[in-house]
C-alpha cells in the first residue's frame, strides 16, 4: 500500500517495484483520509495479514503521515502492519520522530532513477521479511 499524492513519485515507485520483479499488489492512496478510510475498513472488506505493509509519505493532504501513522497504531487491529516512512524533507530529526510514533523503516525519498529502484528492492525486502518488524532502518 503506497500513501502518496504525487503522481510522479507514485509512477516511479511503480516503474521501480517492476525493475526489480517485486510481485507487489500495490494500492495507492493519494491522501491521509483515504487511507484511514481504506485501512479502518470503510472503504474496502479485505483483511490484513502479516505481508501487508504501508509505505507511507509524511507530506500528503488532509491528514498528514504522522496522524496516519498514529491511527494505525492506536488501532488494535492494524497494530501489527509494517509501515515503512519515505520522506523527502531534510530534517534530521525526522526520521526519529517516525520511529518514536511507531514507524518500522524510514528512507529519504531517492533523487535519481537508481536510487528510486534501490529503494524500492531495499522496501519490498524489508517488507518480505517476517521477522523484520522490530528493525529499524534507516536511510
Amino acid at each position: 500500500m503506497l500513501v502518496e499524492d504525487n503522481p510522479a513519485d507514485v509512477g516511479m515507485f511503480r516503474f521501480a517495484l517492476e525493475q526489480i520483479g517485486a510481485e507487489v499488489n500495490l494500492i495507492v492512496l493519494r491522501d491521509g483520509k483515504e487511507a484511514m478510510d481504506y485501512l479502518s475498513g470503510q472503504t474496502h472488506s479485505e483483511e490484513f495479514n502479516r505481508r501487508t505493509f504501508v509505505v507511507l509519505d509524511l507530506n500528503v493532504p488532509k491528514a498528514n503521515g504522522f496522524e496516519v501513522l498514529a491511527f494505525i497504531r492506536a488501532d488494535e487491529k492494524l497494530k501489527g502492519l509494517r509501515v515503512v516512512v519515505m520522506s523527502g524533507s531534510s530534517d534530521a530529526s525526522e526520521a526519529q520522530h517516525c520511529y518514536a510514533a511507531g514507524a518500522d523503516a524510514y528512507f529519504g525519498k531517492p533523487t535519481d532513477l537508481d536510487d528510486i529502484v534501490a529503494t524500492a528492492a531495499r522496501i519490498v525486502e524489508f517488507a518480505n521479511n517476517q521477522t523484520a518488524v522490530s528493525e529499524r532502518i534507516q536511510e
